[in-house]
């Protein structure tokens, strides 16, 4: 990762073409791109994982014994290089 300088003076991480985003980095923009539509808890699990050139960040929903629903309460597809944020999935 390199840092580049803004009109302004200010520096900014970009990414360079070998170079991917931690999963930790991950987690932070997934979490970010879905706090605008709901309320993640913070202690809740996270699972990330990797395909290809994008990471699929999912926030796990426990459900009880003989629930039916969605296992997750959102997935979060994101260029792992860029950390463009491709896709939101929602569990309902």
């Amino acid at each position: 990762m390199g840092l580049k300088e803004s009109v302004n003076g200010a520096r900014f991480p970009i990414m360079t073409s070998d170079t991917i985003i931690s999963k930790e980095e991950a987690i932070t923009i997934a979490r970010h791109a879905v706090g605008s539509s709901m309320s993640l808890p913070e202690d809740g699990e996270v699972t990330v994982e990797l395909k290809g050139e994008q990471y699929i960040v999912i926030f796990v929903h426990k459900l009880a014994p003989g629930v039916r629903g969605a296992d997750y309460d959102a997935k979060v597809y994101l260029d792992a290089r860029t950390g463009e944020v491709a896709k939101i999935l929602v569990g309902s």
